[in-house]
């Protein structure tokens, strides 16, 4: 009776220790998304949560994500100072970033989803909105 008890609470020991070592884990792909943004989320008073939220589907509705993410889409040449959306080099600039094996479908979610809208915000809004219901896998 006694081991039982006391191999119950090992079990659930191990498993609370498990649950928080595995809690700050984060898969190698998401890592490098998050890294490549982490100077655009530093620069608009984000942290990692806000984009890790987008990720699983749950984007923030603040402008200060969406002038992060304008950030970032310069960053990876995927829009221009000016809010143009060009994806001509998106497989070069994002090579070291984007798993090869995901590159492919993250590049044909982009052109489906980053589609020129009349201003900058409306762009990146819409472009979230339709990227969030996509597998992309990252």
């Amino acid at each position: 009776m006694v081991f039982l008890k006391n191999g119950i609470l090992v079990l659930a020991i191990v498993g609370c220790v498990m649950k928080v070592v595995l809690a700050g884990t984060t898969d190698p792909q998401r890592q490098k998304i998050i890294d490549f943004h982490a100077e655009c989320l530093d620069a608009h008073g984000l942290d990692e949560e806000a984009m890790i939220e987008a990720l699983d589907g749950n984007p923030s509705e603040d402008d200060s994500f969406y002038h992060h993410l304008f950030c970032a889409a310069k960053k990876a040449n995927v829009m221009t100072e000016n809010g143009e959306v060009t994806l001509d080099t998106f497989h070069i600039d994002m090579a070291g970033v984007i798993d090869s094996h995901n590159m492919e479908n993250i590049h044909n979610i982009l052109r489906k989803c980053l589609v020129q809208k009349a201003d900058i915000m409306t762009t990146l809004r819409d472009a979230v909105q339709c990227f969030i219901k996509e597998d992309h896998n990252l």
